[in-house]
């Protein structure tokens, strides 16, 4: 009889405890606290937006409720400014640490073709369109402003969707080597326009070498237009 009593303490007892570690954190309120320390610690640039994901298979479905606020920190070692995972740890009633996978997507907008758009075509507003893509998806010189890429010209075939960048298009030449341009002088109020010829191709805003015939001088000049440049005093 003795035995018996023993016996159902011990089962009454192991009953209870079970029902304690029986209340885990729930995946949702992890996954928040991963995605608020993740935003709070990615800078962003203007007009770009955060994306986060956590993979909710990855998560730890057996983790005590916490008594107390659960710590969030970097996992050691980590670069701060390059992190894939959140560490998320308790000290109460048992305490576990666990680390949560972040996937971080910085989105920013940028110019891309509307359409296809075939080589030496000037490009125009209607042939473009904005788009928020992975800037970890991007190469460098992209643009983020239609009027940016307005007026140059593709160096290649461009497909629909394709995000324009200084690799794949570039400013159309307005002034050619050996070409007679328009030469204009400026001197505050007063304009002298003249003829020279280019030394030099140059598109729009190119600083090129020009020279002028009647005062048989080389003279620094920026590209204003087709055939067309201003001297720089």
């Amino acid at each position: 009889m003795f035995i018996r009593k023993i016996g159902v303490i011990v089962t009454i007892s192991f009953l209870s405890s079970t029902a304690i570690a029986g209340q885990y954190e729930s995946l949702e309120s992890l996954t928040a606290l991963a995605k608020g320390f993740t935003t709070k610690n990615v800078v962003l640039d203007q007009g770009e937006a955060l994306e986060i994901t956590v993979p909710q298979s990855e998560l730890n479905k057996t983790l005590v409720t916490c008594a107390n606020a659960i710590t969030m920190d970097f996992p050691e070692g980590t670069n701060r400014d390059h992190f894939n995972a959140v560490e998320l740890s308790c000290g109460s009633p048992v305490a576990w640490k666990i680390l949560v996978p972040v996937n971080i997507s910085i989105l920013t907008k940028v110019v891309v073709a509307k359409h296809n758009i075939i080589s030496h075509q000037v490009i125009n507003e209607d042939d473009v369109d904005i788009s928020s893509t992975d800037k970890s998806h991007l190469y460098s010189g992209f643009f983020t402003e239609k009027t940016m890429v307005v007026g140059q010209m593709s160096n290649q075939s461009i497909s629909a969707g394709m995000v324009l960048t200084k690799r794949n298009i570039q400013q159309p030449t307005l002034v050619h080597r050996n070409e007679v341009i328009d030469l204009t002088a400026k001197n505050n109020s007063i304009t002298v326009m003249m003829k020279g010829v280019a030394r030099s191709d140059g598109g729009l805003h190119d600083m090129i070498k020009a020279y002028n015939p009647s005062s048989k001088k080389m003279l620094d000049a920026v590209v204003i237009g087709s055939g067309r440049v201003e001297v720089v005093s």
